[in-house]
């Protein structure tokens, strides 16, 4: 009987235990950020970001970001919306994003935007649109 018990809480535990959110933002394209170096290791069809109204000095411009991944790899819905405001919902993940610091110049062109520093990336996981503003 205890182990049928260990089992189900280690079930739930690895399991269910995923909390799913909401974030309202602006849906937009890598390109489009203002500055350079956020989620370098995605192709193009996965360069979808959620810009939230979240302050996080991590980012140059202190706003949080998430790089979107649609539930069962849908983007077509995101990329519908580009540059409208949604609220987004899925599972909130944070890695450490795959990266070379030699790609960033020791001397920043001021002509051109400033290069994201950090290797902290956050993802929305199996999202969904909710709304759209």
């Amino acid at each position: 009987m205890r182990l049928k018990i260990c089992i189900i809480i280690i079930c739930l535990i690895i399991f269910g235990c995923k909390s799913k959110v909401s974030y309202d933002g602006i849906l937009m394209h890598k390109n489009d950020l203002p500055f350079k170096g956020y989620g370098v290791d995605y192709g193009l069809e996965r360069d979808i970001l959620l810009k939230t109204s979240i302050s996080d000095s991590k980012f140059p411009d202190g706003v949080r970001y998430y790089v979107i991944c649609p539930k069962n790899k849908h983007y077509q819905n995101f990329k519908n919306n580009l540059g409208r405001k949604v609220t987004a919902r899925g599972e909130e993940t944070y890695q450490i994003a795959q990266g070379d610091i030699s790609q960033h110049p020791s001397t920043p062109n001021p002509e051109e935007p400033p290069y994201y520093q950090g290797f902290d990336e956050y993802r929305l996981e199996e999202a969904k649109i909710v709304k759209v503003y």
